[in-house]
């Protein structure tokens, strides 16, 4: 045990050093600032090492000699001890002395790199990136001591590092790194946004913010055409008039005509008049500065060139609200008002005195409405319009830029409301009132390359008082995340999740069987009923986590909270899974129940919460398939792991634990081992996944009226069914795996670690192949596709040479390709069904058919063990056989013949006649996604 745990410490050193690199690198210090002002004391010494740019470099060379002393240590002592220990285990008559040494030395480099970069770097670094406040102070007192005594050292390297750095060509920044740019903030706010850090609201009043010295008056004023003004000598009786119909408090008056402007009348000023006196509109207004007045008084006139924060600036000196726009020969171009700048920070801004018929309402440039429709200002680029739509205008754009070059080009004058003409593939009507003429582009549906759906979109925010030719239709679904593409580290992040159910049900189903009938001693019959107690229990408590899951409202979503309170819990009872503190039957049963139902339990509070997360991440279709790539991707490599690893070192196989007495020993270490490894991926999905924004749905009031209502939908009827039955057949082939490959095949305990192992490797590298096809084929075809091999490959089990070990391996490399498929595709059609599911029922219940799905396969996990183990103790089963030399009677290799290879051929092709009636294609879910698009633009609740 003592150089398994120098290695573990190696790699948290490592980690450790990692984390408080970057955590003070990336410290927001007026939080740590408040944080010392509360009294906390390593927040006052992490600030005197932000403050200090000279103790921050001394901080950062403290945790780089850390970091490069961990991975000597890793690179001297572990490397050697890892491959001394692979040496024996490779050391095979067959097998050369310098190719076992060989072999040793690679395996053990590659798999310490594997260990270092992803424990000792990439998840300290990801954590210290997305918690710096909590991480750096969660290191300071550690690392205050480590800088005291690497001081010298750490001083010695900066300086020879400033050496260089002073004599390098390269020019080198010089600041201390604490203040930024306007460009790195707008870089900082946007990335930000894009990993869902802060919200879209937010982000638009930042990024405007940003934006404000970067316009002008001219870009946000109200355009002459649109001005209400009022004749200098219009009557009493005509301004009341004005002011009734225009509903404004302010307005411009004139002389002979707009451009000979005179001043602004507040409607205030009209109550203050005296009305026996005659009324002269000049005599009351704020006039507008002559060329010998005072420029400092009376009404702004500002040019159109103006930037914003400077007519802001010229509001609050002057007190003013509106102001008169000039042109560049001195007539009047428009109003600005405080209002309009106003607008530009926080978006439209509509006050209870609007009237209706001139109610000024928000409008985008652009907006994608659906496939084949888009509503454009005139003034937007082409460049701008979606992909499709680019390709459908073909050469017909011509050598304009905007839609209105374009239609001037076609029709051989300036736009007008009413007319209409085809670019290309594209129709193109022209609605609305001028100034704001709206053209309708409407896609040929021939043109629709039919692979996503386009996002919709707003894009810049304009006033106009006249109605779009229809209303608003970007409507976005509460429950689902806005339609953008996910970083391959999100998904990587997201993916790693399915480490758990790897891990859990891939020991249980392989490995469990087992040990508890060869090593524990406990009769077949009773083991087939211990699992299938446990997966009883998921009828329950699958759909009520899921129920729980859709209901559940807190500050950190519906999901992650669950998630992460499963942690510890599977951790500890993951480990209890691998014990014997009893020696009577009926007392090992009752132990094994308890442990097995509450660790069901805890796993079901993790994984029901985060395969729902799916079809809330994206309602793409091919991004979906990504996510259960991904996913499927995390649970063959930890399924890999576990087959390869789990059973060779519980079993003593580098002899550190004494033999085959201390076999129990060897058990309960590696359930703590990779107990532990399931805390990582609750973790970081709770740091780093940001649920939607969501609302809670409808959903049933209980277990059986959820069941009902996920029968109702036949679509999921018929998927759940045909997984149901595909799943046990895979299931009966995994749980009888290791018995078939001891005493069908005889093969020797290394390949009974290293063909599972082949076979789930194969499926993680057939994994893009499976992507590919179901891209290709889509998502049903490629299911009954990849069916049909399974069936093909099957029956082999049953055929195949006693003994013939050596040869299998081939074998297990095609059956990982089916495998992979078989649990791929039915988990990426998943989200579809919950569609299907809103369109008829108007609720989102991810949850609760997530639930459904993870106890469909639970159930066939365990009514595949229970029917194993039953046929097997008819076939005269011998337990308790390990260490022993006992050989199993020919009875029962008959029946692990029948159990690997006749009866899954059965279960899959009734999966298949099922599954071959499903009603969701491609090109059904566009039309599901649109049809509910329609729907969310019509409904209160969630329109804009």
């Amino acid at each position: 045990l003592v150089p398994i745990v120098l290695i573990a410490l190696f790699v948290a050193a490592n980690g450790f050093f990692v984390a408080a690199e970057f955590s003070v690198m990336l410290a927001p210090y007026p939080r740590i600032e408040s944080r010392e002002e509360a009294g906390h004391r390593q927040a006052a010494y992490i600030l005197t090492i932000l403050r200090d740019k000279e103790r921050r470099n001394d901080f950062i060379a403290t945790a780089q000699i850390g970091i490069t002393l961990a991975s000597m240590g890793l690179g001297i002592y572990a490397e050697e001890r890892v491959a001394h220990w692979l040496h024996e285990v490779l050391h095979l008559p067959w097998l050369s002395e310098h190719a076992a040494t060989t072999a040793a030395l690679v395996i053990a480099v590659g798999s310490l790199s594997f260990l270092h970069v992803v424990v000792g770097e990439m998840v300290p670094q990801t954590i210290a990136v997305q918690m710096p406040e909590s991480v750096v102070l969660a290191v300071a007192g550690t690392m205050r001591v480590c800088e005291m005594l690497l001081k010298p050292m750490a001083r010695q390297l900066n300086r020879a590092a400033d050496f260089l750095i002073t004599r390098s060509p390269v020019p080198v920044d010089q600041d201390d790194g604490l203040a930024y740019s306007k460009e790195e903030i707008q870089i900082l706010i946007e990335e930000s946004y894009h990993a869902d850090h802060i919200e879209e609201d937010e982000f638009g009043y930042l990024e405007r913010i940003g934006n404000f010295d970067d316009r002008t008056v001219n870009e946000v004023m109200t355009p002459r055409t649109r001005v209400v003004g009022i004749q200098e000598d219009a009557t009493y009786a005509d301004v009341i008039e004005v002011i009734r119909e225009a509903g404004q408090s302010r307005y411009p008056i004139y002389g002979s005509n707009l451009d000979d402007i005179k001043g602004i009348l507040h409607f205030k000023q009209l109550a203050r008049l005296d009305r026996s006196a005659e009324f002269r509109l000049v005599d009351i207004i704020t006039r507008v500065p002559d060329g010998d007045q005072d420029q400092e008084t009376g009404a702004l006139v500002v040019p159109g060139s103006t930037p914003l924060p400077q007519m802001l600036k010229l509001f609050q000196s002057r007190g003013a609200y509106m102001a008169v726009v000039q042109d560049e020969f001195q007539g009047t171009a428009g109003l600005v008002t405080l209002e309009d700048l106003m607008e530009e920070i926080f978006g439209e801004i509509e006050d209870e005195s609007d009237l209706e018929a001139s109610r000024v309402r928000e409008a985008p440039r652009l907006e994608v409405r659906s496939r084949t429709t888009v509503v454009a200002r005139l003034d937007v680029p082409v460049n701008e319009l979606p992909e499709d739509f680019a390709e459908a205008l073909g050469e017909t754009k011509g050598e304009a830029e905007t839609i209105s070059g374009m239609i001037m080009n076609a029709i051989d004058r300036v736009p007008e409301r009413g007319d209409e003409t085809r670019l290309g593939k594209v129709f193109v009507r022209v609605a609305g009132e001028p100034p704001d003429l709206l053209p309708l582009l409407t896609l040929s549906p021939s043109t629709t390359s039919g692979n996503s759906r386009p996002t919709i979109t707003r894009v810049a925010a304009h006033r106009f008082p006249c109605a779009p030719p229809t209303p608003s239709t970007s409507v976005q679904d509460p429950h689902m995340a806005p339609n953008r593409r996910m970083s391959t580290l999100f998904k990587l992040i997201y993916g790693s999740g399915e480490w758990i159910p790897a891990i859990t049900s891939t020991s249980r189903s392989l490995i469990l069987n087992y040990f508890l009938v060869t090593v524990v001693g406990l009769r077949p019959g009773i083991v087939g009923v211990i699992l299938m107690i446990g997966r009883i229990w998921d009828a329950v408590n699958d759909p009520l986590v899921g129920l729980i899951s859709d209901r559940l409202q807190t500050r950190w979503g519906r999901r992650r909270p669950l998630m992460l309170a499963a942690a510890v819990p599977m951790m500890v009872l993951f480990a209890l899974l691998w014990t014997k503190p009893f020696d009577n039957q009926w007392s090992l049963f009752a132990w094994f129940v308890v442990i097995s139902v509450v660790l069901d339990t805890a796993i079901t509070v993790f994984s029901v919460p985060h395969t729902a997360l799916v079809a809330e991440l994206s309602s793409d279709y091919e991004e979906r398939i990504d996510l259960s790539v991904w996913r499927n991707a995390f649970f063959i490599l930890g399924a890999l792991v576990i087959a390869a690893l789990f059973k060779m070192l519980a079993e003593d196989w580098l002899g550190m634990l004494g033999g085959e007495s201390n076999v129990f020993r060897g058990y309960m270490l590696a359930g703590w081992l990779f107990g532990a490894s399931l805390l990582v991926a609750p973790v970081l999905n709770f740091i780093t996944v940001k649920e939607p924004a969501n609302v809670v749905s409808e959903v049933p009031v209980s277990v059986m009226e959820g069941l009902r209502t996920a029968y109702r939908n036949r679509p999921f009827v018929l998927l759940s069914t045909a997984y149901f039955f595909a799943l046990t057949g895979l299931e009966v082939v995994i749980a009888t795996f290791v018995w078939y490959l001891q005493i069908v095949l005889r093969a020797t305990p290394l390949l009974e670690s290293l063909l599972p192992a082949v076979l789930l490797g194969s499926s993680l590298l057939a994994l893009p192949l499976v992507n590919l096809l179901v891209r290709k084929l889509g998502k049903l075809k490629a299911y009954i596709f990849c069916g049909f091999l399974w069936i093909a490959t099957l029956p082999a089990y049953a055929l195949y040479p006693q003994g013939a070990a050596d040869t299998f391996l081939y074998f297990c490399v095609w059956l990982g390709f089916t495998y992979a498929a078989g649990i791929t595709i039915p988990w990426a059609m998943l989200p579809d069904v919950l569609e299907y599911d809103e369109l008829q029922t108007g609720n989102r219940s991810e949850g609760l058919f997530t639930a459904y799905m993870v106890f469909f396969r639970k159930l066939g996990g365990a009514v595949a063990v229970f029917v194993a183990n039953l046929i097997l103790a008819q076939a005269g089963f011998i337990e308790a056989t390990y260490g022993t030399g006992i050989e199993q009677p020919q009875s029962v290799v008959t029946a692990l013949r029948l159990l690997s290879g006749v009866l899954p051929t059965l279960l899959v092709a009734v999966g298949i006649f099922v599954i071959r009636k499903y009603p969701i294609t491609r090109d059904r879910h566009r039309e599901l996604l649109d049809e509910l698009d329609e729907r969310r633009q019509n409904d209160p609740v969630v329109a804009d």
